[in-house]
């Protein structure tokens, strides 16, 4: 594998992982805590 392969690998798992994070805390955020 290529370096830039293995940038692009690292970089779609962090963007993926961060839009499930983001996903999560804003389902979170919108349900009532009372």
């Amino acid at each position: 594998m290529t370096f830039s392969a293995i940038w692009g690998i690292v970089i779609g798992m962090a963007i993926m992982f961060g839009f499930s994070l983001y996903r999560y805390a804003l389902a979170h955020e919108r349900t009532p805590i009372r």
